[in-house]
């Protein structure tokens, strides 16, 4: 009898070792599989840190030969970039827009760097007869931009509309006050938005094209600005959803920029 129990005792035991082992093995697998897949997730992090990293430094490069490209407006006073500015991939863009369109009209909405810009190319290219109107509902940075623009001898050939922002029913949003009558009958070639400026509410910059589509010319050139934002794209699917006419190159460079072109001989 003693030793059946033992024998009994012993089989206990080693079914007791055996399922500790086996608790054991399952807690080690586990551990090894949590800590492959941290070893992937860190792998899966560190490649996309160094994507960004790689990307970061793409984009100062060209920030850089941006710049110095600039330099050739040969400014007598300086302009700058970046912030609550455009940056100097969207003022590249510019450049190359009016050197290839030769607009006879450019509208922006919202005042400062890109004014001057614009302004001093048109002379460069002896462009005098453009109309060139920049839109603020801030008549202080107006003003600020006004003065850049006399310090820099440009201001004779820039219109300064100063429109403060009202309550728009048809948008139920702010919006520009009284802007077609400022504009006149202006058929616009190039249209620049950055402003309102889009904390203010949301899709702040949406009523530009159904507020001025029937002053945009037939092959006109819309250039959205802050384009990487949320709100801006969504402004993006909108238009594209409710005006067939536009086709949209998107660039993510800097803040982002969206530019929209006018299929020809077709309505909005």
């Amino acid at each position: 009898m003693a030793a059946f129990l033992g024998t009994s005792f012993l089989a206990l035991a080693l079914i007791a070792l055996a399922l500790k082992a086996r608790n054991w093995a399952n807690i080690i697998f586990r551990e090894q599989c949590t800590i492959k897949t941290e070893l992937q997730e860190l792998k899966f992090n560190n490649i996309k840190t160094l994507d960004s990293i790689s990307r970061q430094l793409v984009n100062l490069n060209q920030e850089t030969v941006n710049a110095a490209s600039l330099n050739a407006l040969n400014l007598n006073f300086p302009v700058f970039f970046g912030e609550w500015s455009i940056d100097t991939h969207q003022c590249r863009i510019l450049v190359n827009t009016i050197l290839e369109k030769r607009p006879k009209c450019i509208v922006e909405l919202g005042s400062g760097t890109s004014t001057i810009v614009i302004a001093k190319v048109l002379k460069l290219l002896g462009l005098t007869a453009t109309f060139h109107a920049t839109i603020d509902h801030e008549e202080k940075y107006l003003n600020i931009t006004r003065e850049i623009a006399k310090l820099n001898e440009l201001d004779s050939n820039i219109h300064f509309i100063h429109s403060p922002l009202a309550f728009n029913n048809k948008h139920n949003q702010l919006w520009y006050s009284d802007l077609i009558e400022k504009i006149g009958e202006n058929k616009i070639d190039l249209l620049i938005i950055d402003g309102p400026p889009g904390p203010l509410q949301k899709n702040s910059r949406y009523p530009a094209i159904p507020e001025l589509r029937a002053s945009l010319n037939a092959d006109t050139t819309i250039i959205l600005d802050d384009a990487n934002r949320p709100d801006e794209k969504n402004i993006i699917d909108q238009w594209l959803k409710e005006f067939s006419g536009f086709e949209v190159e998107y660039r993510q460079e800097g803040h982002g920029t969206a530019i929209f072109r006018r299929t020809r001989n077709q309505d909005l």
